[in-house]
């Protein structure tokens, strides 16, 4: 619960403060026959520092295979004090921390786009893209209709970690170009993904395979390349445009006008954003008279 609970030590368990597995399979079922579909909140970018793997990789040298699972790198400067690369958190400060090594002395740094709580799996590294497969696998087979898919342009980072330079996170319209969002290779992993949504077997009763969602929490603002991650194959997407949009019907027709024409271009609908978890209600943002969304406590950053 570092962070309302996306940092998660067991991706296919249930919080014992929400209940048990039966408890969730319960629901599953009495959603079901009252119509309505379930989806779980897949949370792949990180897991949690108190994650068997990660408290694994903590333990090991650098360079074993239980590091590569997560982002560890040496440090700059002369004793490597400083962090690896420029990179922010999106909750603000550094997003790497520094560790112990074994001998007690200070190590590597881990990558956390979030919270140190959330340090960042390495998606480059087949054991991790195999985990996860066997995660969606579990939820299916426990009769979920699809998933919510957490930060979905976070998965990859740029190869070398490059610094993202001055200026970074000053303009989420162009965050697109931060060497740690929306990378290229998310897109063919995510078309594996509909295929095994697509095709897994799905239980007695339950929503048929091809029925199944898949909907990106992608903070991308740039249309092009949001229309991207709801191309044939891939996923429905939120619309972070019109939720960041300020409270001004120009400004407003502008956003839908441009969303609108993004997405024909792979012959998709918007998934219109108004509100989320991390967001102002509307009630809030829309009520409040002739205000723009900076005006109140926004989102947090994706």
């Amino acid at each position: 619960m570092a962070d309302a609970g996306y940092d998660i030590a067991d991706h296919t368990g249930v919080a014992s403060d929400l209940g048990t597995p039966a408890d969730f399979d319960a629901l599953v079922e009495q959603a079901h026959g009252l119509g309505i579909k379930v989806l779980v909140d897949l949370v792949p970018n990180h897991s949690s520092d108190q994650h068997p793997w990660f408290r694994e990789a903590v333990a090991a040298k650098p360079g074993s295979r239980a590091k590569e699972r997560y982002i560890f790198r040496p440090g700059r400067g002369e004793d490597g004090e400083l962090p690896p690369n420029d990179w922010q958190s999106a909750f603000g400060g550094p997003a790497w921390t520094r560790v112990d090594g074994p001998d007690g002395r200070p190590g590597e740094w881990y990558l956390h786009l979030h919270a140190p709580e959330q340090p960042d799996l390495n998606w480059r590294d087949a054991e991790v893209v195999a985990y996860f497969e066997r995660i969606l696998k579990h939820w299916l087979d426990r009769g979920v209709d699809g998933f919510r898919v957490d930060v979905a342009h976070t998965l990859f980072k740029a190869e070398g970690l490059p610094d993202a330079g001055p200026g970074q996170h000053q303009d989420i319209h162009r965050n697109h170009l931060m060497p740690y969002y929306d990378q290229e290779e998310q897109h063919p992993l995510f078309r594996d993904w509909r295929a095994l949504l697509d095709t897994h077997p799905a239980p007695a009763g339950v929503v048929a395979p091809g029925e199944r969602v898949m909907v990106a929490e992608a903070g991308i603002f740039d249309r092009e390349r949001l229309a991207r991650h709801v191309s044939p194959g891939e996923m429905q997407a939120f619309n972070f445009a019109f939720l960041e949009c300020a409270w001004d019907g120009t400004a407003m027709r502008q956003v839908v006008e441009q969303s609108v024409a993004g997405m024909q271009t792979v012959g998709a609908p918007v998934a219109w954003g108004l509100s989320s978890h991390d967001a102002v209600r509307p009630v809030t943002r829309y009520g409040g008279g002739a205000r723009s969304v900076s005006d109140v406590p926004g989102p947090r950053p994706c």
